[in-house]
């Protein structure tokens, strides 16, 4: 049975968007420790100061409209009245350094959004009492571990982000790529709880259960070689921000907030990542904050119609750019 959607129904409709082309444009140039960011500020017509958005990419190599993905909901985001900061991740088109390939890159990315939010709030055409975030997909992680590192944002839009560290995200997404090649949900959650439980294991007889379980599958591609022996192997030293759980930090945040999940989303646990912000919202209580499940879509907020066909289309579900740009223009009265 679907998730019903109550909250879809009383936030579609709202408000009236104009759609209008990102207009005035200026680059923005930071540092943050050893990268170098470019990006670029769009406004809305006007004097200002706007409030305003900054946009956290999800992982991969994405430049500052993410190669024109972003444009629509930049029209939305610019049409309810904000102004949007968008930059090249680091290694691409104008950006300067090297990202980790680890569980360092959280890390790396929330300090690099820290600084992000400085370059904005010394702009006079900012209001800087009214600076949030959007972030898709690791953004959804970057973005809470900001938060905890003392990132001053006024709201916050999480999109497709994991409910849950990224060792389980990560075993979820395998698991879901066994169901796509046709693999049984029954084995599909074996292979789940083993790749979840593995990087973790405190003894080696644990590593060694979890390494046959995973082996025993063959969609998986583990291999007998890769066991090591008991003098060879030692537990995992695992990074902060692999086992980093975003869902707590937004629990304690008081500002509004709005997390978004695809139906069909096969990277991240749309079910699992709605219950667990669901409850932690909760016990923020904030009147604006939400979780919302869209159907028919996914990671991407594209229309698909099975998780395992799902493309980063260029063409939003209506239902995501709707509520986004309506929950940005009726939270204003509650910034000022």
């Amino acid at each position: 049975m679907k998730p019903s959607l109550p909250h879809l129904l009383l936030l579609m409709g709202m408000s009236i968007f104009i759609l209008v082309p990102l207009q005035a444009s200026e680059p923005i140039t930071f540092s943050s420790g050893e990268f170098a960011l470019v990006g670029e500020l769009h406004r809305p017509e006007g004097d200002g100061p706007f409030p305003a958005v900054i946009m956290v990419h999800g992982s991969g190599r994405s430049d500052r409209t993410d190669w024109g993905k972003y444009r629509p909901i930049m029209d939305r985001m610019i049409g309810a009245g904000y102004a949007v900061f968008c930059w090249d991740k680091p290694g691409t088109r104008s950006s300067q350094g090297t990202l980790a390939t680890d569980g360092q890159v959280i890390n790396q990315r929330a300090a690099i959004l820290l600084d992000g939010i400085e370059a904005l709030r010394v702009r006079a055409d900012i209001d800087s009492d009214r600076i949030g975030a959007w972030g898709l997909s690791q953004g959804g992680i970057v973005i809470p571990m900001a938060m905890t590192l003392g990132a001053d944002l006024a709201f916050v839009i999480l999109n497709s982000g994991p409910g849950t560290d990224g060792i389980a995200q990560g075993a979820y997404m395998s698991a879901r790529r066994l169901v796509c090649q046709g693999e049984s949900e029954d084995v599909a959650q074996v292979a789940e709880a083993s790749l979840s439980a593995l990087p973790r294991s405190t003894t080696y007889e644990e590593y060694l259960h979890h390494m046959q379980t995973l082996i025993d599958i063959p969609g998986l591609g583990y291999r007998e070689s890769w066991i090591e022996t008991e003098d060879e192997w030692a537990p995992w030293d695992l990074s902060e921000g692999s086992t980093f759980d975003p869902v707590p930090a937004v629990g304690e945040a008081t500002i509004p907030v709005l997390i978004l999940y695809g139906e069909y989303d096969h990277q991240v646990d749309p079910l699992q990542g709605v219950a667990a912000h669901a409850a932690a919202l909760r016990d923020a209580g904030h009147p604006q904050s939400h979780v919302l499940l869209i159907e028919g879509a996914g990671h991407t907020f594209n229309a698909v119609a099975s998780g395992c066909r799902d493309r980063s289309g260029r063409d939003y579900v209506s239902e995501y750019l709707d509520l986004t740009g309506t929950w940005l223009s009726d939270i204003l009265s509650d910034l000022d």
